[in-house]
């Protein structure tokens, strides 16, 4: 008597291959739609957390309507265009940064407000003090704490 080999698990990869639905979408529905998929039915969690589909699983997955497959592609194309979105706006970013902090600088120096002003008498401050400390030769600077 054959004995009966337990029921193949698959990882989400091979069921997206089995059925032809892209990978993200079956991750998107398992996280927009948890209710329809069944644990210990449609897929099992292992002890690593890791979800693998049953059989009934990934035939329940060649079963989903294809409005839910349009929504995720959908978010597929959404997600794409946010990225480039991202991309070209972090770009004109860097690409406008220098001009507009020397604009910045230039109407700090130019109009500062009261406490723009106490920032900017500070820095000088700090760069002269800074600058005649590694201007003066070294044998005329003091050690430290000698004034």
């Amino acid at each position: 008597m054959a004995s009966k080999q337990p029921a193949k698990k698959h990882t989400t990869t091979e069921a997206a291959q089995i059925t032809g639905i892209n990978e993200n979408t079956i991750r998107s529905w398992m996280s927009r739609c948890p209710g329809k998929f069944v644990e210990n039915l449609h897929f099992v969690i292992e002890e690593s957390g890791r979800k693998l589909w049953t059989d009934t699983g990934v035939e329940f997955l060649k079963t989903r309507p294809i409005s839910e497959t349009e929504d995720a592609n959908a978010d597929t194309a959404i997600e794409a265009l946010l990225d480039e979105a991202a991309n070209y706006y972090a770009q004109r970013f860097f690409q406008e940064l220098p001009s507009r902090v020397i604009r910045r600088i230039q109407q700090m120096r130019t109009n500062p407000t009261a406490e723009e002003k106490v920032l900017i008498e500070a820095s000088v401050q700090n760069a002269l003090s800074i600058g005649t400390f590694e201007l003066l030769p070294s044998y005329v600077r003091l050690p430290d704490g000698e004034s």
